[in-house]
C-alpha cells in the first residue's frame, strides 16, 4: 500500500523575478499513473509584479518541489519554469512552461491565475513509489 501525505498541504518554493520568493502549499494526488502536485491558489503576486507582467519584459516563475521518503531521503527533485512575456504588438501573453508547452493568453488576469496556482505537474511515476513507504513533498 502506498502512503502519501496527500491530504496535508506542504510548502513548495516559488520564485518570481529576481528578488521575489514565496512558499506555497501543494496538494499531492495520483493521476494517470503518476504522482502529481498542484500548487494551491494563493495571491503570490504583488502589485509591482502584476504591472510588470504587461510591460513587455519577460517574467520567469520557478516552482521547485522535492519528494522525500520519510524520514529524510530525497527521492526526486522537480523544477518547472514558467516564462511569460507580453507581446506589445500582438497584445497577448506568450506563456511557455518548461518542461511543457507554449500557449497564448489574452488577458493579464489569465496569466495571474496561472502563476497564482500553477500545476498540476507530474512528479514521479507511481511504479517507482515503494509499497509500505511514507512520503512527503517539500
Amino acid at each position: 500500500m502506498r502512503r502519501f501525505l496527500s491530504h496535508i498541504y506542504r510548502p513548495v518554493l516559488l520564485l518570481f523575478g529576481l528578488a521575489s520568493v514565496a512558499f506555497a502549499k501543494v496538494q499531492v494526488r495520483e493521476q494517470e499513473g503518476n504522482l502529481v502536485y498542484q500548487v494551491e491558489k494563493s495571491p503570490f503576486l504583488d502589485e509591482k509584479t502584476k504591472k510588470e507582467l504587461s510591460s513587455g519584459i519577460s517574467t520567469r516563475t520557478v516552482v521547485l518541489a522535492k519528494l522525500i521518503e520519510l524520514p529524510a531521503r530525497e527521492v526526486k527533485q522537480h523544477m518547472v519554469t514558467i516564462e511569460s512575456r507580453y507581446d506589445l504588438w500582438e497584445e497577448n501573453f506568450q506563456v511557455h512552461t518548461i518542461p511543457g508547452k507554449k500557449k497564448v493568453l489574452k488577458a493579464r488576469s489569465e496569466v495571474e491565475d496561472l502563476l497564482n496556482g500553477p500545476g498540476p505537474f507530474a512528479l514521479l511515476p507511481l511504479a517507482e513509489i515503494k509499497n509500505q513507504a511514507f512520503y512527503r513533498v517539500d
